[in-house]
């Protein structure tokens, strides 16, 4: 089912807030109306002079936006939140090409299955694949949330990755809702920051460079022992330090697994494209482990799209 569907099949509009990024879009097929958000008034003003509809997958580049927008009322948003990734007009029109092709009544309905795999099983998930095995021990104490229907709801905005993928997480200096163990083999790393985000010092160049470095190797891999990323191999070089100076103030520590996802977006497998630091990426079907809160530092997810989860025990 396409992404008309959440909009209870209704019309609706790409919401802007770049008049740049409006001019971008205006080619794109598949893309029937633009609209623009203006931060200075907190208000919608359409681009061809049509009637503003009331739903809205709004690409969001600023940090004003991204808090203002929730001031609109009576309106169903779907939020591709690219301040936090990459604001380029070119992974704007990916993120969005992507999302217009996406599945989302596949999304909810595996939701649903995994939000009563994470309920109901009391012995540790286990998952394997071509150079992957990995094992999650679920607490007692788990909180999560799926999504009951799939229309949006008004007044109520969801971003892309509430769709397309169910996240557990783990918070400093509460109880851990999972412990990981293994090793992955990775397909592709997203990169992301918060609007508090407040590392100082990090080696610019690194970050600026790692989505090319990624994207040139053949071979990723990362290892986890008790909730700990105790290894990043790109192309046989170890990349740990780098990633340590990146999630943190404090040099000395092993990051800890921050988020434990499963992806659902099964339409990205085969033509996805990992140059472009999109959300939208991160929810492919297959898993990916997180570290990094993105406000003390970097948020970075490790992806892989070759493992399966196995009912048997580890």
């Amino acid at each position: 089912m396409t992404i008309s569907t959440i909009f209870d099949n209704q019309k609706y509009s790409i919401l802007v807030d770049s008049t740049v990024l409006m001019e971008s879009l205006k080619n794109i097929e598949g893309i029937e109306d633009i609209c623009f958000f203006n931060t200075e008034s907190n208000a919608i003003e359409n681009l061809y002079q049509k009637e503003i509809p009331d739903n809205f997958v709004f690409i969001c580049t600023t940090w004003d936006a991204f808090i203002q927008f929730r001031k609109l009322k009576n309106k169903r948003i779907l939020l591709l939140p690219q301040i936090a990734f990459n604001i380029d007009d070119a992974t704007s029109i990916y993120s969005l090409q992507k999302l217009l092709t996406s599945d989302f009544d596949y999304a909810v309905r595996k939701h649903h299955e995994w939000y009563s795999v994470f309920a109901e099983t009391s012995q540790p998930l286990c998952f394997s694949g071509k150079g992957s095995a990995l094992m999650c021990h679920l607490s007692q104490s788990i909180e999560m949330t799926t999504i009951n229907d799939i229309v949006l709801e008004v007044d109520n905005p969801r971003s892309v990755a509430e769709y397309f993928e169910i996240a557990l997480e783990n918070h400093i200096d509460e109880a851990n809702s999972f412990r990981i163990d293994g090793y992955l083999d990775i397909q592709g790393i997203l990169i992301a920051k918060g609007i508090n985000f407040r590392l100082k010092n990090y080696h610019e160049y690194f970050v600026n460079n790692l989505m090319v470095l990624v994207n040139k190797s053949s071979n990723i891999k990362i290892l986890v022992d008790n909730n700990k990323l105790t290894s990043v191999l790109i192309d046989n070089v170890e990349y740990l330090n780098d990633f340590i100076d990146l999630v943190s103030d404090d040099k000395t520590k092993l990051p800890n697994i921050t988020e434990f996802a499963i992806g659902f977006n099964y339409k990205l497998q085969n033509n996805i494209n990992w140059n472009f630091n999109s959300q939208v990426n991160e929810g492919v079907q297959g898993l990916h482990l997180g570290i990094g809160d993105g406000e003390v530092g970097f948020h970075f997810d490790f992806i892989t799209t070759n493992i399966e989860y196995s009912e048997r025990l580890c």
